[in-house]
């Protein structure tokens, strides 16, 4: 019986031969989805990060502009817990 190694969900070697075992076209593309997910999971982390000074109280923002940054965060924070890739990010405001 052969033992068989996984590096990065797409391709299998035998670790007898060191061959590669190509996986389905299936398995590529839910490693792919799940890639993109990760990616844009990040990204919007990253984006919540970066924008939080604007919602602190000695922000230099008006009570107007801290208004749409909030809600420019909020449907962020909505996309992040929808775990939709292919939701639309919202425009940041100017």
């Amino acid at each position: 019986m052969e033992n068989f190694e996984s590096i990065n969900n797409t391709t299998a070697f035998s670790l007898n031969t060191y061959s590669p075992i190509e996986t389905s076209p299936e398995v590529k593309n839910d490693y792919q989805k799940e890639k993109e997910l990760k990616n844009k999971i990040f990204f919007l982390k990253q984006e919540l990060i970066d924008t939080e000074w604007t919602l602190l109280p000695d922000s230099p923002l008006t009570q107007e502009k801290q208004s749409e940054w909030l809600e420019y965060r909020n449907q962020l924070k909505s996309i992040l817990n929808s775990n939709n890739i292919n939701a639309v990010w919202p425009t940041k405001p100017a």
